[in-house]
């Protein structure tokens, strides 16, 4: 590789994927959960969610945990009972709450962090609703990390190459032991911004991610002198600038 050309930032924040934010409550289709991930530590081996339903019609919840893996920039899901989940079903009136409990079967990790994705699905339950097939199912997938007793953090390295006609494929490695969460990406040069885009990307851990960006005027690949700002939800804090380099 060639001496780095490009300078990353990291920087905290509240995101969002697969319809929901990850921290705080979400609302989507009449369904609220609070929280939108699930987290698991040495110091709190259950883990609740609260689901409600703002809908006026009762639905019936199934919840399905799914092992959560990354594999060539592709999210992987397994069905996996290492999971526990508590109730797995239950049905709610409009108004009605269910506070969900998970809970790991097998011991902790030892280095990595274990990742898994809930799927929530609901669907109408009451015979007018479904008999007018109006409304269709909803799902939601939530993200639960269970953390190492070991602790750990995510570890990025970034590499970029211009692939021509104002295009530039970044890829971003997390060698660490704990999950990052890209928000948003900016890279600018010398004479103003190339790309500003939201980025919602998870990068687990000892796994990359490449992206595909649209610059918004041609640049000079060789003597590109920029900053990627990369926002991750691993806490308040200042940014941490990592090194971009250039893929030859």
């Amino acid at each position: 590789m060639a001496s780095h050309i490009l300078a990353a930032s990291l920087a905290s924040a509240v995101v969002a994927t697969a319809g929901l934010l990850t921290t705080g409550s979400a609302l989507a289709d009449g369904i609220g959960i609070l929280p939108t991930s699930v987290q698991i530590d040495v110091a709190h081996r259950i883990a609740t969610i609260t689901i409600a339903n703002h809908d006026p019609v009762t639905h019936t919840f199934q919840i399905t945990p799914f092992a959560w893996n990354q594999a060539d920039g592709q999210d992987k899901l397994t069905p996996t009972t290492d999971l526990l989940v508590s109730p797995p079903i239950f049905t709610l009136i409009s108004e009605g709450q269910q506070v969900v409990r998970f809970a790991l079967r097998t011991p902790a990790p030892v280095a990595n962090e274990l990742t898994f994705r809930i799927l929530l699905r609901t669907a109408p339950t009451d015979s007018q609703a479904l008999s007018s097939d109006v409304r269709l199912r909803v799902s939601f997938s939530i993200p639960v990390f269970i953390a190492s007793p070991q602790g750990g953090a995510p570890n990025l390295t970034c590499t970029y190459r211009d692939i021509g006609r104002n295009q530039i494929k970044l890829t971003i490695e997390n060698s660490g032991t704990s999950h990052v969460h890209i928000e948003h990406i900016r890279l600018a040069d010398a004479h103003g911004t190339l790309v500003d885009d939201a980025a919602a990307q998870y990068v687990l851990a000892g796994t990359k991610a490449t992206l595909s960006l649209a610059a918004a005027r041609p640049f000079a690949g060789a003597s590109i002198d920029a900053k990627v700002t990369l926002d991750q939800d691993q806490g308040e804090g200042a940014p941490v600038d990592i090194v971009v380099h250039r893929e030859v």
